[in-house]
């Protein structure tokens, strides 16, 4: 499974109890953090980078009084992309960068509109 959202809520009639915890996957037959966070509250949603596993674990590392979760879901938010920053230097070269985690641009370099079949932007791309 592949997600990008964690949420986690707490049931709120019985008290906010929960004040930490982490959210691990599957890395290579290990479990491998990916965030540790504070309190959860009503609602906590946890923004990631997209990552794909076969396990996830959730571990209450601290509360105030037995933690009692209602639900916890994955999900895949689409991407909100920031806009791309292309400079120029004096030689020529045309660098395209991209502060949106794991982007999926496509990039031209005749001045047609970019498509899917277009070539696929990946990290930093130099034009001469």
């Amino acid at each position: 499974m592949t997600f990008n959202r964690v949420a986690i809520q707490e049931f709120i009639p019985l008290g906010q109890r929960v004040k930490a915890f982490t959210v691990s996957v599957v890395d290579g037959g290990q479990y491998r953090e990916i965030a540790r966070e504070t309190t959860i509250g009503y609602k906590r949603i946890l923004r990631l980078p997209n990552t794909t596993t076969t396990s996830v674990k959730i571990t209450l590392l601290d509360a105030l009084a037995s933690p009692v979760i209602s639900e916890v879901k994955l999900f895949k938010a689409p991407e909100l992309l920031a806009d791309p920053v292309i400079k120029r230097s004096k030689s020529g070269e045309v660098t395209i960068t991209c502060q949106s985690p794991d982007p999926v641009i496509y990039y031209t370099t005749n001045g047609s509109e970019p498509t899917r079949s277009s070539a696929k932007y990946a990290g930093q791309v130099v034009f001469f």
